[in-house]
Order: C-alpha cells, then structure tokens, then sequence
C-alpha cells in the first residue's frame, strides 16, 4: 500500500488497480486506522462539517465518506460541555442538516449525531461549496444557531477527492 501511495502519480494503473480504486482504499484504510484509534478530543468545541452531496460523488462514495464522517464524530466527546456537532450539506443548495442548538443538553450524543450522519441526502446537483460557507456564517456560527462564545470553532470539509 506505501508503494500505492508513492506511485500514485506515476501511472495509471498501480499492482493492477486503477487511480481511482487504489484512492478508495486509501480511504477505507484511513477509516479502518481511524476507528481504532484510542484518543477522544474532549476539548470543547463548535464542530462544523461541510458535506458534499453533490453528483461529483458516487453513490458507493458517498457511504464512504459518511462512514469517515462517522469517524471523525467518534474521536470527539459529543456532549453539551464538551463538543457541539453542526453539519451543512451542499450540492446546488446548501442546507443545514443539525444546527449546533438543535440537540439540547442531554440529547447531545454521538449516537443522536449518528442517526442525522445517517440521514444526510445525496441531492446530486453541482458543486456549490461558496452556498456551504455563506449559510456557516450566516446561520450556524451565530447564537441564533447555537454557537458559542467562549469555546474554539472548526470548519471541516467533508468531500471525496476522484
């Protein structure tokens, strides 16, 4: 696999595997490693994930990288003093798929963010990441959308690279 990742630019195919397989298992690989590591940032945070839903994703993509979204929340202490998780999917149209106020105190748990990870639509369409960041700065890192004042805030783009 190291030599799949140094050669990756050098040809076309790789051990007989295509670019494109070889970058998805890449991808499960880091996801695969990243389930087992045993460190939870439990610093306190305001967490926003942009998602692309765009058609630039296949449907076999797709899952992968809500499989990967999935791990990223896991390596996070998800809970009302701790890390707050917003997610804005966007394709043609942005729109918030969990605000950082949409789970109060204790129904702030990984779990619930699992089952709204698991929810977010393939709406296909374009690419628009510039709707993404504009409804992040208009609607969820605001008090209105539950940020809040005194913790760090993240922006982190979830999309899959072909």
């Amino acid at each position: 696999m190291i030599n799949c990742l140094r050669n990756l630019e050098e040809s076309d195919k790789i051990f007989g595997c295509e670019k494109f397989e070889c970058r998805n298992v890449i991808i499960e690989l880091i996801i695969y490693f990243f389930s087992f590591l045993p460190v939870t940032c439990n610093v306190p945070l305001d967490f926003a994930i942009l998602v692309d839903t765009s058609g630039s994703i296949s449907r076999k993509n797709f899952k992968v990288l809500l499989r990967f979204i999935r791990s990223l929340v896991d390596s996070f202490e998800v809970s009302e003093d701790h890390t707050h998780v917003a997610i804005i999917g966007y394709s043609t149209r942005a729109s918030v798929q969990l605000n950082f106020n949409d789970l109060p105190g204790s129904k702030l748990t990984k779990n619930k963010v699992f089952d709204i990870v698991k929810k977010i639509p393939h709406t296909r369409g374009y690419t628009y990441i510039d709707r993404a960041l504009r409804l992040a700065n208009d609607e969820v890192f605001t008090l209105k959308g539950g940020m809040r004042d005194d913790v760090r805030k993240v922006r982190w783009f979830a999309c899959y690279i072909n």
